[in-house]
């Protein structure tokens, strides 16, 4: 791979999480915690 198709593959790269701007209500918080708690 030359040097010209790794900058392209970087530039074609994006990130494949997507972030809200709001907060989570309280249901899903505890859902998210009571979950974590059952796998540690």
């Amino acid at each position: 791979m030359t040097t010209q198709e790794y900058i392209k593959a970087i530039e074609m790269r994006h990130s494949r999480r997507s972030y809200k701007n709001k907060h989570l209500d309280e249901d899903t918080k505890n859902v998210i915690k009571e979950m974590v708690e059952a796998v540690n």
